[in-house]
């Protein structure tokens, strides 16, 4: 498409690192991954491998539906929007369970810096959201 912003590829490809990067996390958490794991506490693990299924799921749509949206958007398809809000809509659902539905609460088990992580993480997607939104605007106008 030749009116694509210069912005298009190089915000494109953040998003695709961004969920790759967490689409490795997810994937060496649950795997349990050795090396991966001896970043965390005993007490970490043991909080990060005992989460409820429904905050795990929670995640993945998160992680997945995240990574998708950003190769979709890569492409310049209608639907990364779409599977950015799902994904945005993951990470809300994740973070509530994990900051006020388990027990112990995030933040007694990983202090403050997991919190950010995680606040990051929603707001990172929010943001993807934002951009996809107003490309498929563009798209639609252009």
């Amino acid at each position: 498409m030749s009116d694509t912003p210069w912005h298009h590829r190089p915000i494109a490809a953040l998003a695709i690192l961004w969920y790759l990067i967490s689409a490795v996390d997810y994937v060496l958490t649950k795997i349990e991954f050795g090396p991966w794991m001896s970043y965390f506490t005993p007490d970490q693990i043991a909080y990060f491998t005992s989460l409820p299924l429904w905050i795990n799921a929670a995640w993945a749509v998160h992680v997945w539906i995240g990574l998708a949206g950003a190769w979709v958007l890569w492409q310049n398809g209608a639907q990364a929007a779409l599977l950015f809000a799902l994904s945005f809509v993951g990470a809300m659902v994740m973070s509530a369970g994990l900051f006020y539905l388990t027990d112990p609460p995030l933040g007694a088990v990983t202090g403050q810096i997991g919190m950010w992580v995680v606040l990051g993480a929603v707001a990172v997607s929010f943001l993807f959201f934002l951009y996809a939104r107003a490309d498929h605007v563009r798209q639609r106008l252009g």
